[in-house]
């Protein structure tokens, strides 16, 4: 690398450092803006349902078996994220309350929002 790439490289550095930095601050507000809806499991039927949601960074895939009106199992299929992973213990969560009504998991709340939103679609399907 030549001195001069060299600084190329080092004066975009900072801005592009500020732009991820507001980008960050702008997302956590954007964090509060994802609203989990309650499912109610009585409508939904036996099956096994697939949902999915995005939001960026994260991407969360879901598929999920319903048995006599209850959460049997949900597994996640793809989980696409920096450092929310630890998000997933909230699939037991679920399962044990048998509600989409749970906390987020501390330090991983974006994820944590993701996979509860996946569920949240997946069972919806058969609402509609």
């Amino acid at each position: 690398m030549t001195k001069e790439m060299y600084q190329k490289k080092l004066f975009y550095l900072p801005i592009l450092l500020l732009l991820l930095f507001i980008n960050l601050l702008t997302g956590c507000k954007e964090i509060d803006s994802i609203t989990i809806k309650d499912v109610n499991l009585e409508k939904v039927k036996d099956g096994t349902y697939n949902g999915e949601y995005k939001f960026f960074p994260v991407k969360v895939v879901v598929s999920i078996e319903v048995k006599n009106h209850q959460i049997t199992e949900i597994k996640i299929t793809k989980h696409r994220t920096g450092e929310g992973e630890k998000a997933e213990v909230i699939i037991e969560d679920v399962i044990r309350a048998q509600s989409l009504v749970v906390d987020a998991i501390s330090g991983a709340t974006l994820s944590s929002k993701c996979i509860l939103k996946a569920i949240e679609n997946a069972l919806e399907q058969d609402l509609e």
